[in-house]
């Protein structure tokens, strides 16, 4: 009988020395469930409202920063009649290309510039202008977009103008079959900063980096937060739980 309970008292010794190591190898593995997730994220979401908030701010404040550069766009049509309908075949399209490249190496001339910013009024480098002048050539029509970029964007649209003004003048006399005309007059708009997408890439940062810092803290964090974590812990039923009284309890009971 004695033997007996020796051998029963030294099961149980040996069950609750291993208790602790069985818990603690758990406890360095993190279980979660959909509940877990849910939880954690319901507790912790002052972190993702703060280091969103802190960043999208400071995106904003990046872009009232940044210097803002502007572009001017107009279309010229330099097809043969005032229909815009047409049909062009492949060579007279290819033509009409060939001649908007000789003319955007015109432009380039340092005189060709000077005495058109001269012609019109205009108080602008030559330099500036000739290099932030671009053509782009349609695939299907003889119609040409012509764009200025700037950091300026007073007197844009008086530059661009007056390039398409020129451009006419010298298409009539180097192909008098066309009628060439400005069908979209200049417009000028920003074209940077994208606010809008520089402070939504910044909301997005905010928000993955706030569950990044929320799934760190809860990994190093080893307490046990909840009766169903502790069974998954430990392989012992759960009974109960004490509550733990604070303060107040403690001046009471003085």
């Amino acid at each position: 009988m004695w033997n007996k309970e020796v051998i029963i008292k030294d099961k149980n010794y040996y069950a609750n020395s291993n208790l602790a190591s069985i818990g603690g190898e758990r406890m360095s593995e993190k279980l979660f469930d959909l509940e877990d997730i849910v939880y954690l994220f319901k507790t912790k979401f002052w972190i993702i409202i703060l280091v969103t908030s802190i960043l999208t701010g400071y995106g904003y404040y990046k872009t009232t920063s940044m210097t803002v550069s502007y572009q001017a766009t107009a279309k010229i049509f330099v097809g043969r009649g005032d229909n815009l309908l047409n049909y062009y075949s492949k060579n007279e399209l290819d033509y009409y290309k060939e001649f908007m490249n000789t003319f955007s190496e015109i432009i380039k001339i340092d005189d060709f510039i000077d005495a058109t910013l001269k012609k019109y009024n205009i108080d602008r480098s030559p330099n500036e202008v000739k290099y932030s002048i671009g053509f782009t050539a349609s695939s299907n029509s003889p119609i040409f977009t012509v764009t200025y970029r700037t950091m300026k964007r007073e007197g844009a649209e008086e530059v661009l103008s007056a390039v398409c003004q020129e451009f006419n003048e010298q298409a009539k006399t180097i192909l008098p079959d066309v009628k060439p005309r400005i069908i979209d007059s200049a417009k000028v708009y920003p074209i940077y900063p994208n606010k809008k997408k520089v402070i939504v890439m910044y909301f997005g940062i905010g928000f993955i980096l706030s569950i990044g810092v929320i799934l760190m803290l809860d990994y190093l964090d080893n307490t046990v937060k909840s009766k169903r974590n502790l069974e998954k812990l430990l392989p012992i039923p759960f009974l109960g739980d004490i509550p733990k009284h604070e303060k107040g309890f403690k001046e009471e009971k003085c």
